[in-house]
């Protein structure tokens, strides 16, 4: 109970979950999928799908993810997310989502970005910051190699 204009009146589930701290929070991961290689004498292009899940007890709402690029690659084209380069020096995108929910266990494809390595360098990384609604700020790192990419090309070679 709780005290209101000289009286006791019942607390509302959120209030008691407010005061006990157990408030159910998302737990967003980021998840990648490499499609669509494109090998020449001075790049490698390819294509990268995006997908965020939730494998927390809560819904992820007003989900926003910061993508940063980091290496000697640039990138050629956007879907579903915006560019943000001008943020600092590395080519970075934005996902927002200020209207949708991400439900615990249903991957949602949030975009795709092409990207252009130049060779002959063997990597890059991805540095990510996901965040939502009563969700902790996550910040990671996911390095990808060359033969990474090259793998994922076997079989498919034009020559």
């Amino acid at each position: 109970y709780k005290r209101l204009n000289f009286r006791r009146v019942p607390m509302e589930h959120y209030e008691v979950a407010d005061f006990f701290g157990r408030r159910r929070k998302p737990y967003l991961l980021l998840n990648s999928d490499i499609k669509t290689i494109k090998i020449t004498q001075e790049f490698i292009r390819f294509n990268l799908d995006f997908y965020l899940s939730n494998n927390g007890k809560g819904i992820g709402r007003y989900v926003t993810a910061l993508l940063s690029f980091i290496g000697n690659i640039k990138i050629i084209d956007i879907q579903g997310f915006q560019n943000a380069s001008n943020i600092n020096k590395f080519p970075t995108i934005q996902y927002q989502d200020n209207v949708g929910v991400i439900y615990q266990g249903l991957p949602k494809y949030i975009g795709k970005v092409t990207l252009e390595l130049a060779l002959p360098h063997d990597n890059f990384s991805v540095d990510y910051t996901l965040c939502a609604e009563n969700m902790d700020i996550d910040k990671g790192k996911v390095e990808i190699k060359k033969s990474e990419l090259l793998e994922k090309y076997e079989g498919k070679l034009p020559f």
